[in-house]
């Protein structure tokens, strides 16, 4: 079969296959968006309960009381969201993944190695103490010791409090965005074994542990949005779903991707905020992937992100989320979904039906071999498996065989160590870095695919070491490279939600690390609630 030819049989497949497999109106991806979070619509299974009431007229969150609220050791995903509520950390990240000084009054360093915090002397904690820097380091040295945090403060080198306002910090290698690492909560030196720990945040643990209240040293007492968030406990999620329902419950978050999403009832709104939670594709280097640099236009972002992720998506084809400042986004659209490109690039890496038999080839030693891709997916996810069978699809239409394997987490997880795949969708948590070095340095912890070649991991260095003035010089530079060589091919940051109820809170703007990140501008009217104090009797809502 000649060159053109093949290409022309090769693009019609490929251009029925776009016709067939994208449903109408699905368009191209968008790789912008607003900044600030909008209220999505309402999550509504049906109409709220005839029955349904609201219990108390006061604002609740779950938790776990056996978990207590040690920021850094509590595995409760509950008390984790009120931490925020309680500690505060040396900077916080805002939407945009940008490090915000919170705790932290100054800092610097020359290189980006070495680094001095002064710690605001003026902030009380909620025992009447003043916050120094060896509560910091209290806390980091912690964290250290913690899954939650040991391998984004890995890079940390030495550490230590130069006085009662300063704390030293070493690192392993230079990242001038170090402060966006440092988002950790803030105990007081000697507390870590208490129930609740003592913090900085607007609001402290009441002493029957039932509730927070607001702390009138904090300095935005005076802005606060309630005196009072009441704590309630709701073990099992048909616990917990009813409870909201009831209104005995008032916020929560959603995970509509992962595997604990929950099918929350009544009258929503719903705020999506973005994840540095990247879903992307990544392969066995030890065996033939000519294959990688095509898949990237083969992949339907769009129809993933709104169809399979219900619009819970951002779609990249360069793993960081666009709002970030360091997001080229002019390039990053010369690889969206794309069947004439997706011809192209096989092509170009020798890949053809050599037979005639409608399925492609490549050659090794000269001899024609067919494509049969071993991919693999976990199947406790259902959007990530439906995402696998839709890029399967697609490939299978184009001419290339491929093997899905959808596969209990624990075997995807022996699968991906043993390295018993060609190709596997995955997930992985970025730092607010953005930092893909965990990935793609040959020694990485995430390095399944066999990463071997060292420029990933200068490019990477190269990007954190580079001052504000070149970073995003540094960027284009790393995030080209990994896309030209495709050691793995990003699909789409998640997005999370959090849920209230309608009319009740305004003013929020939830971010990945602290949905209360704003919560001075907040206004919370629990009277606006038309199912808040009207009991309605079993009977009366059967008639």
């Amino acid at each position: 079969m000649t060159r053109y030819r093949y290409r022309s049989v090769i693009l019609i497949l490929a251009l029925s296959l776009l016709l067939s497999l994208t449903p109408a109106g699905c368009a191209p991806s968008s790789q912008g968006g607003p900044s600030e979070p909008e209220i999505t619509g309402n999550t509504n299974l049906g109409a709220p309960r005839a029955d349904t009431y609201a219990v108390d007229d006061i604002f609740s969150l779950n938790y776990s009381h056996e978990a207590g609220f040690n920021p850094i050791w509590t595995r409760s995903g509950h008390n984790l969201l009120i931490i925020p509520l309680m500690f505060e950390p040396l900077f916080e990240v805002d939407e945009n993944m940008e490090a915000q000084p919170v705790l932290c009054t100054s800092w610097k360093s020359e290189d980006g190695i070495s680094w001095f915090f002064d710690i605001d002397p003026t902030r009380q904690m909620h025992d009447g103490s003043t916050l120094s820097a060896s509560d910091a380091y209290y806390t980091i040295l912690r964290a250290q010791q913690d899954t939650k945090y040991r391998d984004r403060l890995s890079i940390i080198k030495g550490i230590s409090p130069m006085s009662e306002s300063q704390l030293a910090v070493t690192l392993q290698y230079a990242n001038f965005q170090f402060p966006a690492l440092l988002n950790i909560p803030i105990m007081k030196s000697g507390t870590g074994d208490m129930f609740a720990p003592i913090g900085t945040g607007p609001y402290a643990m009441a002493e029957t542990e039932d509730r927070l209240v607001a702390f009138p040293q904090h300095p935005s007492y005076d802005s606060l949005p309630i005196d009072v968030f009441y704590l309630k406990e709701f073990t099992r999620a048909e616990d917990l779903i009813l409870a909201y329902e009831d209104s005995e419950i008032d916020l929560v978050t959603n995970d509509p991707t992962g595997m604990s999403n929950l099918g929350y009832g009544s009258a929503n709104e719903v705020r999506d905020f973005p994840t540095t939670n990247l879903h992307y594709l990544g392969f066995n280097l030890e065996k033939p992937t000519g294959y990688r640099n095509a898949l990237t236009y083969i992949i339907n972002r769009s129809y993933i992100t709104t169809d399979l992720m219900g619009g819970r998506g951002v779609a990249v084809t360069l793993p960081m989320l666009p709002t970030s400042k360091y997001y080229n986004a002019a390039y990053a659209r010369l690889f969206e979904f794309n069947a004439e490109k997706f011809v192209d690039a096989l092509i170009s890496e020798g890949i053809e039906d050599f037979d005639n038999d409608g399925f492609l080839e490549y050659k090794i030693t000269g001899v024609p071999v067919e494509m049969n891709i071993n991919f693999i997916v976990n199947n406790e996810s259902a959007v990530k498996v439906a995402a696998a069978r839709d890029i399967t699809a697609r490939l299978r239409q184009a001419g290339i065989t491929v093997t899905l394997r959808e596969l209990p987490f624990a075997d995807y997880l022996v699968a991906l160590e043993e390295r018993d795949f060609d190709m596997y969708y995955a997930e992985v948590k970025l730092t607010a870095d953005f930092s893909l070095i965990q990935l793609l340095a040959p020694k990485g912890p995430l390095n399944y695919g066999g990463v071997g070649d060292a420029s990933y991991e200068t490019h990477i260095h190269a990007y954190l070491e580079a001052p504000e003035e070149n970073r995003k010089f540094a960027a284009d530079f790393m995030l080209r490279h990994i896309v030209d060589t495709a050691p793995i091919i990003p699909i789409a940051f998640e997005k999370q939600e959090l849920l209230t109820h309608a009319d009740i809170v305004t003013g929020i703007r939830p971010t990945q690390y602290n949905v209360f990140h704003n919560i001075t501008n907040w206004r919370i009217d629990l009277a606006s609630n038309p199912y808040r104090g009207r009991a309605v009797e079993s009977e009366e809502a059967g008639e």
